[in-house]
């Protein structure tokens, strides 16, 4: 009876197992490497259970020893209850046989069912990891082209930069030089506005001078016709005076136009 009890509770010890390595099995996450350990340590409760249904199997023939033996001493001392004794014993090695093959038999089915279902979770565990590579795969292969056009854009702004720079050079060079010449073409214009007013200072100072004279000639004169031709001369260069005035005007619009 004692066996029985202590084989009793090794079985619910077992089924204990088997339930909590059942539901560790359906209780595994997406995570990958959770999932191997849970593998492994169902692996490991499998050993476990294997090495102990061995050793209630190794019991149970031991009992059965000891029960044959225990049998051919009470034929001796109680030969009056052999066959009584005989029947209950065979009856408790068929229960004990019984249960020994039905623990058998459930350990298998468990064990071919935990087999089963681990091979199922190890292939899918294997086609995400498979897909999982290859994504990023395929992100690596991207970030290797954008990285290979990254630096194409990289060495043509360079390019352009340095070309950039080198028209930059020119035109500060052409603007330096181009400020020079206005520089030296504003001084020169200087001048001959200058000139121009001091030629047409003296134009008019020589006008006035010319037209003294020719009035003084003109009071002297006593011929209609020489009179007239003084007079048309003292026009004339009124005349002429007004018209370098106004070129002179002219020009300087002009100047102050293009600037």
């Amino acid at each position: 009876m004692k066996n029985s009890k202590s084989n009793s509770k090794a079985d619910q010890s077992d089924d204990d197992d088997f339930k909590h390595t059942h539901s560790n099995n359906f209780k595994a996450d997406g995570d990958y490497m959770n999932s191997l350990q849970n593998a492994r340590s169902v692996l490991a409760k499998l050993e476990k259970t294997i090495y102990k249904t061995s050793k209630y199997e190794t019991m149970l023939s031991r009992c059965k020893s000891g029960h044959t033996h225990s049998h051919s001493l009470n034929e001796l001392w109680e030969s009056d209850f052999t066959e009584d004794t005989h029947k209950l014993k065979s009856k408790t090695e068929i229960n004990r046989n019984d249960v020994a093959r039905s623990w058998s038999t459930m350990s298998i089915v468990c064990l071919q069912y935990q087999y089963d279902e681990l091979t199922k979770r190890y292939e899918s565990l294997l086609q995400a990891f498979n897909e999982r590579c290859d994504a990023v795969n395929t992100r690596d292969n991207a970030l290797n082209d954008l990285q290979k056009r990254l630096n194409t854009c990289h060495n043509e702004i360079n390019e352009v930069h340095k070309t950039l720079i080198t028209v930059c050079d020119k035109y500060l060079a052409l603007k330096y030089k181009k400020n020079v010449q206005l520089s030296s073409l504003n001084v020169k214009i200087e001048k001959l506005k200058n000139t121009i007013k001091c030629v047409l200072k003296a134009a008019e100072q020589a006008r006035i001078h010319f037209d003294q004279q020719l009035a003084c000639y003109l009071s002297k004169e006593k011929d209609a016709i020489s009179a007239t031709l003084l007079t048309e001369i003292t026009i004339c260069n009124k005349l002429f005076v007004e018209n370098l005035k106004l070129k002179a005007h002219i020009n300087e619009l002009t100047s102050d136009v293009r600037n």
